[in-house]
């Protein structure tokens, strides 16, 4: 009986020496934070998030072990070659000409787009199949994303991290929409559980599934891009970004009170950091004190920081948890000198209306309204994906603006899986779109874009056919002098940087 104790005992030193011998360790970093922001409407906007940095190559091994980076999305991305991600699951909609423009923006529904390695060698399949892998991994229906409903844009998309070359491919680039898809507390589980502290501690604790799903506005992020390691860029790290993003009416919340707090918002205190973030920060919003309804943060912030961007001028209190003496449940309240009055709502740079025209069951028409918040003319890119019951006119394109009818320079039919598809070449319409589209004072003449299309039958068998109809968002897009692929924190102070919004029908 020794001689069989004795040998068990060698057997688990020996699996415990080899452990330690083929262990590499981790040189990754999470950090956590939250934005609260008063909106000139009244909304209280809430902005979660979670970063994972992980200074290894962007390789399929490197997925084998990890430590803070989730080993369920890390074995997807590696096994399907991917080499940059974007995933969003949104409920509601978000109010640009009111609110401006939200930290990251997201189409209604479930928006997913892809970058594959150019070792990728059949990318609709492995389109499919990544679609098929991630509607696993979050409980949502991305199994129904396919060629049918996937677009490879050229001009809107860019990839947020490095590449390899200057000009990005854009065969390697995959997009697509379920404007159908509802978010509940499904997704929420799965999506929780990627994080290193899971919902356990940190922030994260906040994200309860009652004070999330009755918001104005709610959206999950997963945002996966490789970085430069250092300024030279010689090594390359993985970013990972899980987002949150929430819209409360304190009319609704607040019972008509304006005041507003961290328990109040979401149902509970905050008991601490996440023991493995290295940053765990709270940032208010109190650029409107200025301008607006002015309110006193309970307890005064330790620190308040100025942050420059896109030529504007914020204001945050900080708040660092990990550096707070916590005992039991820590709350932030704001108190308002005065009730219900809101601050001076200045336009975003470029924001869209889209409404439909026409009656009956056999022909209508969407209308599109671009408008211009700059002092100068933007170019802008505009991406649209038509669904198959939506046959168009292509010949009914008009352009309009400042009173002026522009005609395109270029048009282009795309046949993709069977179907011809009308598709537009903006690039020589839109240099057209430039000469005309300088409003003299914001929001004067809009630039409007109308285009005619049939209504197709759906057969009865066909899923979902008894339901209304559900069109895909637009995507405008415009660019500003600056942007960067480095990790930088939430507020961080550059002029300007690449602008994109999804509008919903």
């Amino acid at each position: 009986m020794k001689a069989v104790l004795n040998t068990f005992a060698c057997i688990v030193l020996f699996l415990h020496s080899s452990f330690c011998v083929t262990s590499v360790p981790s040189k990754d970093y999470f950090d956590e934070e939250l934005l609260l922001k008063p909106l000139p409407s009244g909304h209280i906007y809430a902005y979660f998030q979670f970063t994972t940095v992980w200074d290894v190559e962007f390789e399929v091994t490197s997925f084998h072990h990890c430590h803070l980076f989730p080993r369920a999305l890390g074995e997807i991305v590696g096994h399907y070659n991917v080499q940059e991600l974007h995933i969003s699951l949104t409920g509601g909609l978000w109010r640009h000409e009111t609110w401006g423009y939200p930290v990251h923006d997201a189409a209604p529904g479930a928006e997913l787009w892809a970058w594959f390695k150019e070792s990728t060698t059949s990318i609709d399949k492995t389109w499919k199949e990544l679609a098929g892998a991630l509607s696993g991994l979050l409980c949502a229906s991305l199994n129904f994303i396919d060629s049918s409903n996937s677009l490879s844009p050229e001009f809107t998309f860019r990839p947020t991290g490095i590449v390899s070359s200057p000009a990005a491919n854009s065969s390697y680039l995959r997009y697509a929409t379920l404007p159908r898809e509802i978010v509940c507390t499904e997704n929420l589980t799965p999506w929780k559980k990627l994080l290193p502290c899971d919902a356990k501690k940190g922030l994260s604790t906040l994200l309860n599934a009652g004070h999330i799903h009755n918001t104005n506005y709610h959206s999950l992020g997963l945002h996966l891009r490789p970085v430069c390691r250092d300024v030279g860029c010689s090594q390359m790290s993985v970013e990972l970004r899980q987002t949150v993003s929430l819209v409360y009416d304190m009319v609704i919340l607040g019972n008509g009170n304006q005041d507003w707090s961290i328990k109040k918002l979401f149902g509970i205190g905050l008991s601490g950091a996440c023991p493995l973030a290295t940053m765990s920060n709270i940032y208010i919003d109190t650029t409107l004190n200025e301008t607006g309804a002015h309110f006193q943060l309970s307890p005064t912030p330790p620190a308040i920081i100025t942050s420059t961007r896109g030529g504007y001028e914020s204001k945050f209190a900080v708040y660092d948890v990990k550096a707070l003496d916590i005992d039991g449940m820590f709350n932030i309240a704001a108190f308002y000198s005065s009730s219900r009055v809101y601050g001076v709502n200045l336009p975003p740079v470029l924001y869209t209306n889209r409404y439909i025209i026409g009656y009956g069951q056999e022909r209508g028409g969407i209308v599109t309204k671009l408008h211009n918040g700059h002092w100068k003319a933007l170019d802008v890119v505009y991406l649209e994906n038509i669904p198959w019951f939506m046959p168009l006119y292509l010949h009914t394109l008009k352009i309009l603006a400042n009173g002026q009818e522009i005609k395109p320079l270029i048009l282009m039919d795309m046949t993709l899986t069977g179907q011809t598809i009308n598709s537009y070449a903006y690039d020589g319409m839109l240099k057209e779109l430039r000469k005309h589209f300088k409003p003299v004072r914001p929001h004067k003449n809009p630039a409007e874009m109308l285009l005619q299309h049939d209504k197709a039958t759906h057969k009865f068998e066909d899923s979902g056919s008894h339901h209304k109809i559900w069109v895909d968002g637009v995507n405008p897009s415009t660019l500003q002098p600056q942007s960067s692929t480095f990790r930088s924190p939430l507020v961080s102070s550059r002029q300007g940087c690449y602008m994109q919004h999804k509008v919903s029908d």
